[in-house]
């Protein structure tokens, strides 16, 4: 399987994975204090509880069992043929990796996965996945702006360039 532990977190430089809507979320670490960043946008902020959780579990991905060890002749059996989800992982030594998900066991908490070179299919758990469906919008931490109730306003400007009509 995968050879990466909680311990390599640290060597782990770039993480991409697809999303529901087909738009592949790329991450990058950068800088000195190598923070995750998004590769095509590095100035926007990321959810620190998303981008962590996801590093964290790609960091630890461990198999629950290994259902097959024919990838190529099951592979359209498990939904691995056009997998639903890929993770790419690059480590600082220049190591790819690359993890198919496919569908979701028939009790309904597992997903079948497959790493790219090895023809084994193995049974990976819920927590993972979790990060995989969510979409890049998730994981960019946009500014929040104060709620506003009716009760605060006394009145109301809304202006367009050049002008400005009272509401």
């Amino acid at each position: 399987l995968v050879t990466l532990s909680k311990d390599d977190l640290e060597e782990i430089t770039v993480i991409s994975a697809d999303s529901v809507s087909g738009e592949e979320k790329t991450f990058i670490r950068t800088g000195e204090a190598r923070d995750w960043k998004w590769k095509n946008n590095t100035d926007l902020d990321l959810n620190k509880t998303l981008i962590n959780g996801l590093a964290d579990n790609v960091a630890q991905i461990t198999s629950i069992n290994t259902v097959s060890d024919d990838l190529e002749s099951n592979s359209d059996v498990y939904g691995l043929k056009d997998p639903a989800h890929t993770i790419k992982i690059r480590t600082t030594e220049g190591e790819e990796i690359e993890i198919y998900v496919g569908s979701k066991s028939p009790s309904g908490t597992y997903y079948f996965m497959a790493v790219k070179g090895d023809n084994h299919i193995y049974m990976l758990g819920p927590t993972l996945y979790s990060y995989l469906v969510r979409e890049l919008a998730e994981y960019i931490d946009l500014e929040k702006f104060p709620e506003l109730e009716e009760q605060q306003f006394y009145s109301l400007s809304v202006q367009k360039p050049g002008e400005t009509e009272p509401v």
